[in-house]
């Protein structure tokens, strides 16, 4: 896994933060991919997490045909990211392989949207 993570917005609402994070998806996907939000450039000031995440939500749950799926980790360093490929043209979805990241995804973004507890 080689994507870059980035904070791009941070909204103080009254009880919670809410951050966007962009996802870069580039390298080899092994399917699925750990993303550590302590990594995250921009995790700063108003951009540090402090606890985990508990509402998060794909902002772009489809990327060049392919549907992403966020899954929340125990902690700030496991969460997952799982990429799914239409298999054939029955319809039904399937894990993508391990491999360099498909044409239409390398170099993709994906948007997430994190919301803590405020302290």
């Amino acid at each position: 896994m080689a994507n870059a993570l980035a904070v791009i917005e941070v909204e103080n609402l009254q009880k919670r933060i809410r951050r966007i994070i962009q996802v870069t998806l580039s390298g080899t996907y092994t399917l699925s991919e750990t993303l550590d939000l302590t990594g995250v450039t921009g995790n700063i000031g108003a951009g540090k997490f402090h606890r985990n995440p508990d509402v998060y939500n794909v902002m772009t749950p489809i990327v060049a045909g392919f549907a992403i799926e966020l899954t929340a980790g125990a902690a700030l360093t496991n969460w997952i990211l799982t990429i799914y490929r239409q298999d054939g043209t029955t319809g039904a979805l399937a894990v993508l392989n391990t491999a360099a990241y498909p044409a239409g995804l390398s170099g993709g973004k994906v948007f997430i949207e994190l919301l803590e507890k405020a302290a």
